[in-house]
C-alpha cells in the first residue's frame, strides 16, 4: 500500500527570490497565460458546417467532433468568410493533400503569412509531405522545426482572433477529435509569442 506524502507549499517569497534569482521552479516555461473566459458553449459535431456562426469576441466554443472534422476545416472556414493576415500552425504532422490545400487558399489571397511549426521527426516520417511543405518556403511561408507535439492553430484576421486547440492533426483521417474554438486577442497573441520564439 502507497503512503500518502503530505507537501508544504512553498512560501511565495521563496518563489519570488528563486525566480529574481532566474531559478526555474517548475517544468513550465514562462510562457503561461491565464485567462478568464466569456461565454462558454459545448457542441458536438458530425461536420464543422453545423457550426453556423464563428464564435464572437471572448467566446469559447468545446467541441467533440464524429468523424467527419478535421483541424484544416477550421482554417477553410474562416478563410472563406475573412482574410488571414497571419496563421501559425503548430501540429506534430501535416497531410500533403492539406499543404497543397493550403497553399491554394494563400495563392488566392485569402492567407497573407503562414507559420509552421512541425515536429523535428516529421521530415523523415512523411518525406512526400516534408518535400511538398518546403518547397513553398518563403517570406509569407515560414517553417520552424522543434520536438513538437502541440496542436494549434492561430489566426489573426483584420477584425478577429482565431484559436484552434485540439487533438487533431492538419490530415484527411480525421477520427473522433476534442477542440477548443475562441476568439481571443489575448489566447492568439500567447499562441503567437511562443511560436514565434522557436528558432
Amino acid at each position: 500500500m502507497l503512503k500518502q506524502q503530505s507537501q508544504r507549499r512553498k512560501d511565495n517569497s521563496i518563489l519570488l527570490e528563486a525566480k529574481a534569482k532566474g531559478i526555474g521552479i517548475s517544468n513550465f516555461k514562462n510562457n503561461v497565460v491565464t485567462f478568464i473566459p466569456g461565454e462558454i458553449t459545448a457542441l458536438s459535431l458530425r461536420k464543422l458546417s453545423a457550426l453556423t456562426e464563428m464564435p464572437k469576441q471572448d467566446e469559447y466554443i468545446h467541441i467533440i467532433t464524429k468523424n467527419a472534422v478535421n483541424s484544416f476545416d477550421f482554417i477553410a472556414a474562416i478563410a472563406d468568410k475573412e482574410i488571414i493576415l497571419n496563421l501559425y500552425i503548430a501540429v506534430y504532422r501535416i497531410g500533403k493533400k492539406v499543404i497543397n490545400t493550403i497553399k491554394s487558399i494563400q495563392d488566392q489571397g485569402r492567407i497573407n503569412k503562414i507559420t509552421f511549426l512541425v515536429n523535428d521527426g516529421y521530415p523523415k516520417m512523411q518525406r512526400e509531405g516534408w518535400n511538398v511543405l518546403k518547397s513553398h518556403e518563403s517570406e509569407k511561408w515560414q517553417i520552424k522545426i522543434e520536438n513538437n507535439h502541440a496542436k494549434v492553430i492561430a489566426i489573426k484576421t483584420d477584425s478577429n482572433n482565431y484559436v484552434i486547440e485540439g487533438s487533431g492533426n492538419l490530415s484527411i483521417n480525421a477520427r473522433i477529435e476534442q477542440y477548443l474554438f475562441a476568439n481571443s486577442e489575448g489566447l492568439y497573441k500567447f499562441h503567437e509569442q511562443w511560436i514565434n520564439e522557436i528558432n
